[in-house]
C-alpha cells in the first residue's frame, strides 16, 4: 500500500533527522541562562496543559512508541486541539506547542508546502486526527492551491462523497 510505505518512509527520515539533531546538539556548547523560576513554573504548567488537552495520540510525542495507544476512539464530542510540535525555550525546558482546530475542526496553514517544516506539520497533524478519530468521524480535505503532489499521499483519505 503506497500510503503505508510513504508513511513508513517518513518516520523512518523523521527519526534519523532527530537523531542528527541530537548529536550536533550535543557538540554545542551548553550556553542557556537559567531560567527565573516563573518562567519555569508557567512552562510546567503550559506543558501539563497540553498533556490534559490532547490526549491519546492527539498529544503524544510520535518518536514514542505508540503500540499502547487505541485508535480511533476519540469522540466527536470533545474540542479539537492537536500537537503541531514542541516549544523549546532553552536548556531542559519545553512544552508542546498546541492549536485548536478552527470551527469544527479546521486548520489553515498559511505556508509554502514546499517547506519540508510545514508538510512535516501537516503529515503528523493527519497521522495524529487519523489515529485519534479514525476515517468515520475525521474526513480531511487537504488543498494544495500549488497543485503539486507533495499531499499526494493522503489524498485517499480527501476524497469528498
Amino acid at each position: 500500500m503506497p500510503v503505508r510505505r510513504d508513511f513508513n518512509r517518513s518516520v523512518a527520515e523523521y527519526r534519523a533527522a532527530l537523531g542528527l539533531a541530537e548529536a550536533a546538539g550535543g557538540l554545542a556548547p551548553a550556553v542557556a541562562p537559567e531560567l527565573p523560576v516563573r518562567q519555569r513554573q508557567l512552562i510546567t504548567r503550559l506543558a501539563q496543559a497540553a498533556a490534559v488537552i490532547t490526549p491519546g495520540w492527539l498529544g503524544r510525542p510520535l518518536t514514542d512508541s505508540t503500540d499502547d495507544l487505541p485508535l480511533g476512539r476519540s469522540d466527536g464530542t470533545q474540542p479539537l486541539a492537536v500537537r503541531i510540535g514542541v516549544c523549546n525555550v532553552g536548556g531542559d525546558y519545553a512544552f508542546a506547542a498546541v492549536v485548536n482546530l478552527l470551527g469544527t475542526g479546521h486548520l489553515f496553514i498559511d505556508a509554502d508546502i514546499t517547506d519540508d517544516r510545514v508538510l512535516s506539520v501537516i503529515r503528523s497533524t493527519l497521522v495524529r486526527l487519523l489515529a485519534a478519530r479514525g476515517t468515520d468521524s475525521c474526513r480531511p480535505l487537504l488543498v494544495d492551491p500549488t497543485g503539486g503532489d507533495r499531499l499526494a499521499p493522503f489524498t485517499p483519505w480527501s476524497r469528498p462523497d
